[in-house]
């Protein structure tokens, strides 16, 4: 009878222990946001006379944002030696003095037609 407790402690322990060693995470809970290191001035200044990369833009009633060299940005926000005068569906308008540059987003070709054209 003595026996028969001590395994069943031993078992309640084991499962306690199980238990607490690795905790539950949801898989669907989104990660912590990080903040994206803003770039150095060495680096905004050796890419001064190159113009940024347009990735992405996010068209908006009331604020419309473009992600342009992997930051964030809005009108009117600084990016490098450039200023950002408009946002638009399909482009971007930056000022730099009294120098417009319009950057803009390609269409990337679908693979299947990529595929065809291969073969």
């Amino acid at each position: 009878m003595k026996r028969q407790h001590c395994l069943l402690a031993l078992a309640l322990l084991g499962a306690a222990m199980a238990c607490q060693a690795a905790p539950l995470r949801d898989p669907f809970a989104r990660p912590p946001m990080q903040a994206a290191p803003s770039p150095s001035s060495e680096a905004l200044d050796a890419a001064a006379g190159t113009l940024p990369v347009l990735r992405a833009i996010m068209v908006d009633s009331v604020q419309s944002m473009a992600n342009i060299g992997g930051h964030i940005v809005g009108v009117g926000d600084q990016v490098g030696p450039y200023r950002v005068a408009r946002i638009d569906e399909r482009s971007v308008t930056l000022m730099r003095g009294k120098t417009k540059n319009v950057l803009t987003i390609d269409r990337t070709p679908d693979r299947a037609s990529d595929m065809e054209s291969s073969e």
